[in-house]
């Protein structure tokens, strides 16, 4: 009879932990889902700041030339030049001649 019971009680608790462990994965989940929403996206942030224009880069001009010409007021250069980065998919800071850039 001891038996049977020590045997029942071995399988609540074991059902006790699984509902425990389900509940923090649920948890878990949600937690994810609101930092993902919270995250912002890529399109979003160009839309804030403004319409994109396009600019051609000539002898003698630099990232941080270019951010200083046409980034709004109150924006620090460096965030403004990281931006520009990201938005034109640029691996490193040099720029050619020629080349269009898209700026916020």
């Amino acid at each position: 009879m001891q038996n049977l019971l020590s045997l029942s009680y071995r399988r609540a608790k074991k059902r006790r932990q699984q509902r425990k462990m389900l509940r923090y994965a649920a948890l878990f989940c949600i937690w994810l889902l609101a930092l993902a929403l919270m995250l912002p996206q890529e399109g979003v942030v160009a839309e804030q700041n403004g319409p994109l224009r396009e600019v051609v880069v000539t002898a003698g001009d630099t990232l941080w030339s270019l951010s200083r010409q046409h980034m709004p007021r109150g924006r620090e250069v460096r965030d403004y030049i990281a931006e520009v980065i990201s938005l034109n998919e640029l691996t490193s800071p040099l720029i050619y001649p020629g080349q269009a850039l898209l700026l916020p």
